[in-house]
This record gives structure tokens, C-alpha cells and sequence, in this order.
């Protein structure tokens, strides 16, 4: 399947076979919320509070652990909600979150007269933690206790990126029931889960497996790191939680793999880990919102070709795409090609794992920072601060086939030129932007496949700056000389930098 369109890098493609639903549900209309599930991967933790806790039973049966953490599960009832409604997801791709009624005209606006989702006490006074997709929108929040009594509820905070919420319940229910914390970092695949939810409704409701796989992306957010699971779980149970064989919990079911729109499981749900949940509840307890770091570059993953094409012997790390200026990158040493391989003592194996561990950072502090350089080890120090990362911004643009007249060349599918002030102006690059502007993309292309297109700048190729199709052509025939299948260019699209890997042939 080729990228998509706009995708200067390489980036998880979205399958066609069914849809990722987030497991909540309507009363009235059936609501839930579905994705589309990626076909590939590219994406300091302390109890929030003291709270009074049961210890799990020593036989280890389930059904007394069952019976020792059923008391502190609630469920989470929302009215007065009302959202657009987009319509069902397509299945080619094209659309990565929609919201969606079963009873509902498309495109019109929709009302649901109660949600359900699940929930769990983590503080004996009163704080419930769920999903934030459960509650989004609410007016009205009640949660039902194990034991049947209702109670209001208020908002103490969301956080969209995590899909996390927490709850404070009515002060008169002090000295509730309380989950214990698991670790969810020493959570093995086959390890055996159990998960407690309200799915359609049905309260107090026990389904057991377990942990199927680690670490799994599926396109809700840029802090995706979800256990997969193959326990049951359905619309109603997000929010509620996943807990080890110990009782203990390791996870907030979220979502669930279904091959249709229907939302029927087939044992494939996602759990964000107790890791992440307890780092987002803490926050949302204390300032109500999320504040999460940044060291000013943006990233793009080291894949397969890209690491061939840099000499390396395996694809591990972030690569720096962009490095905004005076930010602390900048001013810290990080330079546009580095490949970040550790960040804060921590190892960066991907560009999710640097991406959270950036976000994690106390804003302010210095972390030590390890790059890959031209081949060289290079050691750094980088503060972080408080701010979104830049995105990658694409700038699709027509050119005329006059353009390419005078010193153009066809080079692994792309008619290349060297760029002049009007033809930045025309594809929005830099006015003083140099190097080769690329004017036709044959479809057929690896380049094509690589997400290049027209009005692209190439700037350098394997880190070698071009201004001439003839230099374009020597580095493609140097990297053949050197056995690499693939050669790195680096490419601008508007104010921003990506390195794509073009293969050779």
C-alpha cells in the first residue's frame, strides 16, 4: 500500500479489515467511537495518593481477587451530551477517528440521552479514574457504586492525547474502596489479566485472558503504548480497569479491535498501561490539565531504508527532522540529521519512546542527550520546556512543466530542477531556499511510495548538499558503490525538514 499522500516520511499505514472501537456505550443511540488499526508500527511513576487498600487474597483464585476488587469498579454515567456526527469511518484509510451513532442521520447533529462507561476508585476520597472519551461532552456525570447507590460526579480534569479522566465523586463517600497500583512495565505477554467494566451496561461484569502484547500503536494519539489483550471487553467497559493476577492494575481498557462496524469482540482490546495513567492522574489532581515537555525538534521514526541508506546496522532511534530555532535543542548541540539513541539516561529505540520520554520531563530540567553523528557517538545536554512539538506541514502545490526547463533531470522517478526565487514562491518554500525542486513524481516511484511530491525541496542527499541534478546523480551513484539499496535525501516542505529513503532501483 503506498503512503498517503502529504507523508514526507515513512508512517503506519491504516488496514482495510474492520475498525478499532472505543469500547463505550449509548443508551439511546448506541454510542461509541471508532479508529481504523495501524497494519505496521512505526509512538518517574508514584501512587497519586495514600489511599486505604485490601490486600489480594493469598490463595490467588480469581474469584477472590474478584471479590476484593469489584467494590472499588463503578460505572460512569453521562447525560446531555451532543456531538456532529461524521458518519461511520471509511475502511481504505482515509479518516483515523470518528465518532459515530447507530440511529443517527450523517453529517447532522445528534443527541444521546445517557453514556456508559466504566471507572475505577483510586483515592478513598472520591477520585474515579476513566476514559476521557467516556465523559467528553458531558453535562451531567452520576456514578453508580459496586454496591448500587448513584452518586454525583465532577470533572476534575481530561487529557484527549491519553484518553484519561479523573472524577471526584460526592465528599460524603470518604473511606471508599480503593484499587492498588500495579507495575505495568514488568508486564510480561501471557501473563494472565483479568478486567472489571459495565460492558452494554451490565454492571460488576469479570472477563479474564491475557496480555497478548506490548506496546502497540493504534493511531489515537502521539503517546500510544497500549497492551493488547485478549480478555473480553465491550462498548461500556472503557474506563474500567485491567488488573494482574495479583489483583493489582496494570491498565484503563480503552478500546477494542472489531472486523466490523457492529463493535462485537473478538479478542482484541487495548489497555493504556498503569504506567502512563498514574503520570497523567497525578497532573490532572494537581493543576486539572496536562503539562508535558519539549526540546523544540520535530521527529520522524529510523525505519529499514533509512538506516540502510545512513550505513547502519540497525534501524534503532529518532531521527531529528526539524530543529526549531532558540529552542533547547537548538541551543543545546541537536542538529538536523542526529539520531537520538538516549534521552535522559533512558534508551531511545524508537521515536515514540522519545517522544514520551520528552513529554515526561520536568519542564526545566537538563536531560543528557546521546546522538548518532555522521557515524560518532556525540554527547549532549538539553533543557525542556512547556509546549507542543512542531508538526511536519505539508504544502501541496502545482507547477507548470515549464518549470523543469534548463538543467533538469529525471532521477529515480523524480524530474528534478534547480530552484529559483519564483519557484519557491510558487511551492511556498523559503524565498532563499537552494537545492532541487522537484517537479514531477512518476506514480510508479519509490519515491512516489515514500510520500515525495511536487513542490518538494531536495536540499541534500546522505548528508551532502545538492544544488545541481548532477550532484543528485553522483550521491545516487556513490550510495550503489557503497552496497546501500536506498539513498537519504533530505527534503523541505514549507519551514520544515524530513528524511526520506529512496531506493535505487
Amino acid at each position: 500500500m503506498p503512503t498517503p499522500r502529504n507523508a514526507l516520511y515513512d508512517r503506519p499505514l491504516m488496514a482495510g479489515a474492520g475498525v478499532l472501537l472505543l469500547a463505550m456505550v449509548g443508551s439511546g443511540v448506541g454510542i461509541t467511537a471508532a479508529l481504523k488499526l495501524r497494519d505496521r508500527e512505526t509512538v518517574v511513576t508514584a501512587p497519586v495518593a495514600a489511599a486505604v487498600r485490601a490486600p489480594a487474597p493469598a490463595s490467588g483464585e480469581l474469584a477472590d481477587m474478584v471479590a476484593t476488587v469489584v467494590p472499588a469498579v463503578v460505572q460512569v454515567q453521562v447525560t446531555g451530551l451532543r456531538h456532529h456526527t461524521p458518519g461511520v469511518i471509511s475502511p481504505d484509510g482515509s479518516d483515523s477517528l470518528r465518532r459515530f451513532y447507530d440511529d443517527a442521520p450523517q453529517g447532522e447533529e445528534a443527541d444521546a440521552d445517557e453514556v456508559l462507561g466504566s471507572g475505577f476508585i483510586f483515592d478513598s476520597k472520591g477520585l474515579v479514574v476513566t476514559n476521557a472519551h467516556v465523559v467528553e461532552g458531558g453535562s451531567k456525570i452520576r456514578v453508580r457504586l459496586a454496591s448500587g447507590r448513584e452518586v454525583a460526579a465532577e470533572l476534575v480534569g481530561a487529557d484527549s492525547k491519553t484518553d484519561l479522566a479523573v472524577l471526584r465523586i460526592a465528599s460524603d463517600t470518604a473511606g471508599l474502596p480503593t484499587v492498588k497500583w500495579g507495575d505495568s512495565d514488568k508486564v510480561r505477554v501471557g501473563d494472565a489479566i483479568f478486567a472489571v467494566g459495565s460492558p452494554f451496561g451490565l454492571g460488576s461484569t469479570v472477563t479474564s485472558g491475557i496480555v497478548s502484547g506490548r506496546g502497540r500503536e493504534i493511531g489515537e494519539g502521539p503517546y500510544d503504548d497500549f497492551l493488547q489483550i485478549d480478555a473480553a471487553i465491550n462498548q461500556g467497559n472503557s474506563g474500567g480497569p485491567l488488573f494482574d493476577r495479583y489483583g493489582h492494575v496494570i491498565g484503563v481498557n480503552t478500546a477494542i479491535y472489531s472486523p466490523s462496524d457492529s463493535g462485537g469482540n473478538v479478542g482484541i482490546g487495548f489497555a493504556i498501561p498503569a504506567h502512563m495513567v498514574q503520570q497523567v492522574v497525578r497532573q490532572l489532581v494537581t493543576n486539572g490539565h496536562v503539562v508535558r515537555g519539549q526540546i523544540g525538534i520535530s521527529i520522524q521514526p529510523v525505519t529499514e531504508d533509512i538506516a540502510d541508506s545512513m550505513g547502519l546496522k540497525e534501524a534503532r532511534g529518532a531521527l531529528v527532522a526539524g530543529v526549531t530555532p532558540d529552542s533547547p535543542a537548538a541551543r543545546g548541540g541537536v542538529r538536523i540529521g542526529d539520531i537520538i539513541t538516549r534521552f535522559g539516561g533512558a534508551p531511545v529505540v524508537n521515536a515514540r519512546d522519545l517522544t514520551r520520554l520528552v513529554a515526561e520531563s520536568t519542564i526545566g530540567e537538563v536531560r543528557p542527550v546521546e546522538v548518532l553523528r555522521n557515524g560518532q557517538l556525540v554527547k549532549l545536554q538539553v533543557a525542556t520546556m512547556s509546549a507542543e512539538r512542531p508538526v511536519l506541514a505539508a504544502a501541496p502545490v502545482a507547477l507548470p512543466s515549464a518549470a523543469a526547463k534548463g538543467g533538469s533531470a529525471d532521477i529515480l522517478g523524480l524530474v528534478v530542477t534547480r530552484t529559483t526565487p519564483e519557484l519557491n514562491a510558487r511551492a511556498e518554500q523559503p524565498a532563499r531556499a537552494t537545492g532541487l525542486m522537484i517537479t514531477r513524481v512518476d506514480p510508479t516511484s519509490g519515491g512516489f511510495d515514500r510520500g515525495l511530491e511536487v513542490g518538494d525541496l531536495i536540499i541534500a542527499a546522505n548528508h551532502l548538499r545538492v544544488d545541481s541534478p548532477e550532484q543528485l546523480k553522483a550521491g545516487v551513484a556513490a550510495a550503489g558503490r557503497a552496497g546501500r539499496h536506498n539513498i537519504l535525501l533530505e527534503v523541505l516542505r514549507g519551514d520544515e525538514h524530513a528524511f526520506v529513503a529512496v531506493p535505487l532501483s
